[in-house]
């Protein structure tokens, strides 16, 4: 019996994930890595790693604060 598709599900290289979103590699990398997404290996693909598509669309549609105040800082909000 075959398995389910469930959308958002698909594993996307870094250049697919730059081009779905119509944004550069390098701030593909950027969304990637201040999110800490996983990245997987798939066998027989080299060192090619590749990101679930809802993880990145998840991380793309959440802020990220940059700099700014620290936890801790009596002015934090």
């Amino acid at each position: 019996m075959a398995e389910a598709k469930v959308p958002g599900d698909e594993l996307l290289s870094i250049q697919d994930v730059a081009t779905r979103l119509q944004i550069a590699e390098s701030t593909a990398w950027l969304i990637v890595k201040r999110h800490n997404l996983p990245r997987y290996r798939l066998p027989g693909r080299g060192k090619t790693v590749y990101f679930r598509w809802s993880d990145v669309e998840e991380a793309y549609n959440t802020p990220v604060q940059v700099g700014g105040a620290k936890k801790g800082d009596p002015l934090a909000a």
